[in-house]
């Protein structure tokens, strides 16, 4: 430990104590050669000219007149001033604060803007420019006016008959929410290369029947194995307000905790077997804000498919829009020389050849070379069709490199589809789509969202989604055959979901007892490996009550058990 002489400040290390008493004992300064500003540390000095511009007239202090080197060192000096004025304001009579200036005002010395008057808010649609008084306003605008739907929208469930907003009189808050909703829950099925997702409308008769039935119609339309989630769409009505809102089904919203695999039809059955042990009017309560808020129409659930098993190197027509102008993607589905579509599925070799330094015109004889060293590893391929997806761990271990290989809708959004060891030092990413690797060239400008496989969430940033399927995957999960202990919702609980009240929930009367036993002596009683000695004989119980006249203890003791119940019994019936 050095110690100054001086100050008596104490430092680890002799070269931070010459630095002490350069800068603080020995009036040492640094000027900048821009603006002569001084600093006592040279680091300070050195940073400040860095983005030290020379003063003009337009960082100077409208006040005293004092010219500062930036724009930054004017705000900060002209805050001086604005804390001087608010000390010596403080015995001056309470009032409006004066207009705030802002950075353009004080730079260009011009005349503050007016403070706005008190008056309700405004919320304006970007698109139209029309104002609301409120946020549920202005969503029920876009939602009728501007929401863009892709294809036709389905029927509603209920067809010819009431809809559930009609009866002896309308309820023209529930209809205005439901058909300014519909685009969501009528919106068509939309089947992708790689994630899919089937909308069936529904109503509150929903049950298990009908889910399965539509899985199966789901299952009968794939070709491939596949994961599978489900999530429901609910209209909440407010207990208090009367107001509706609309909770759609959301990726990160899913009644399954992980996405069930389904390779087989028999497979379906554990989905329904999942639902059946779960209580779907407590699953609707789950997707409330708060208590005050019911759940009153169930409107449609939707299936997410994510598609596996894709026999890789495989193309069937071009590339589509949003895959063909992602500047990230080397898309190596056209050769650049004969401006053809590649049909000779070499696709993640090309790949490979990129992702060595190769460049994209000159591909092919590097190409040829790496299926060469692929064949060998197979031990000799004859008719090949590409790379399938059971090879992809076979291909780290011929090439020595790790592969990660992800797939991107059309919002945008980036869901992993296969995730290497990484055993190796290299990795490469590359992006699928129908059977075709596209090399990604810049994986930080590839995707706006990052989907786990897992759970469904998304995160903007790929970093916290790696880190998030880590701990998703790694997640152990244990099975008990008969479930968690779940205590049973009394008849209070259940009325006080739909805001029925009870404030008497207290039976008054009770009546308690105890009883008491010997131990008899026993003998002949005993297995391979246990002898019973004494087993425990009731002899007497003790009755106690606070009703009026039986509030005295009462004892009955009997070495015959079945004669001292009957007359506990008998007490307590009298």
């Amino acid at each position: 430990m050095f110690t100054c002489e001086i100050c008596g400040k104490i430092f680890q290390q002799n070269k931070n104590l010459n630095r002490h008493k350069r800068s603080v004992h020995g009036n040492i300064k640094f000027s900048c050669s821009k603006c002569s500003k001084e600093f006592t540390r040279k680091e300070n000095k050195d940073r400040h000219e860095l983005t030290c511009d020379l003063p003009t007239d337009d960082h100077r202090c409208p006040r005293c007149n004092k010219l500062c080197a930036t724009a930054h060192g004017l705000k900060r000096h002209m805050s001086h001033h604005a804390q001087g004025a608010k000390r010596h304001s403080d015995d001056e009579i309470p009032g409006p604060s004066p207009p705030k200036q802002s950075k353009s005002d004080i730079l260009y010395q011009r005349e503050p803007s007016p403070v706005p008057q008190p008056g309700p808010s405004s919320y304006k649609c970007r698109r139209c420019n029309e104002r609301f008084d409120n946020r549920r306003d202005l969503y029920l605008h876009n939602m009728t006016n501007h929401y863009q739907v892709g294809g036709q929208l389905q029927d509603t469930p209920w067809g010819n008959q009431p809809a559930p907003w009609e009866g002896s009189s309308t309820d023209e808050r529930l209809k205005t929410v439901y058909e300014a909703n519909a685009p969501l829950i009528l919106q068509p099925n939309a089947p992708g290369p790689n994630i899919s997702t089937y909308n069936f409308p529904t109503g509150n008769d929903v049950d298990e029947d009908q889910i399965r039935q539509a899985a199966e119609a789901i299952y009968d339309r794939q070709d491939h194995a596949f994961k599978l989630n489900l999530s429901f769409g609910v209209i909440l009505r407010h207990r208090e307000t009367g107001e509706y809102r609309y909770f759609r089904p959301f990726y990160n919203d899913t009644v399954l905790d992980r996405p069930l695999y389904i390779s087989k039809r028999r497979d379906l059955r554990t989905l329904t077997l999942k639902l059946r042990r779960m209580d779907l009017f407590t699953l609707f309560l789950q997707h409330r804000p708060d208590t005050k808020w019911v759940p009153v129409l169930v409107t449609n659930f939707r299936f997410t498919i994510f598609h596996t098993f894709y026999p890789i190197g495989d193309l069937h027509g071009p590339l589509p829009d949003y895959v063909q102008n992602n500047q990230a993607l080397e898309k190596l589905d056209v050769n650049k020389h004969t401006n053809k579509l590649y049909d000779d599925h070499y696709c993640a070799f090309r790949c490979l050849a990129l992702h060595q330094g190769y460049d994209v015109k000159s591909l092919e004889g590097k190409t040829k070379q790496l299926f060469g060293m692929w064949a060998n590893f197979k031990g000799g391929i004859k008719d090949f069709q590409g790379v399938d997806y059971e090879d992809l761990p076979d291909f780290e271990s011929c090439f020595q490199i790790n592969v990660e290989v992800y797939a991107l809708n059309q919002e945008g959004h980036t869901s992993s589809i296969y995730k290497s060891r990484g055993r190796y030092e290299k990795t490469m990413y590359v992006h699928l789509y129908q059977g075709h690797f596209s090399y990604i060239k810049d994986f930080s400008l590839f995707a706006k969202k990052y989907q786990c496989k897992f759970c469904d969430k998304l995160w903007d940033h790929h970093g916290h989604y790696v880190r998030h399927e880590l701990r998703c995957q790694d997640k152990t999960r244990f099975v008990y055959p008969g479930g968690f202990y779940k205590p049973t919702k009394t008849l209070f609980e259940e009325l006080s979901y739909f805001g029925i009240g009870c404030p008497d929930q207290v039976y008054p009367w009770f009546i308690v007892y105890d009883f008491e036993a010997i131990l008899h002596q026993v003998q002949g009683q005993r297995s391979y490996k246990v002898e019973w000695t004494h087993e425990h004989a009731p002899i007497s119980v003790s009755i106690a009550s606070n009703v009026s006249g039986f509030q005295d203890p009462q004892c009955i003791v009997n070495s015959n058990a079945d004669d001292l119940v009957k007359g506990m019994v008998e007490y307590m019936n009298v």
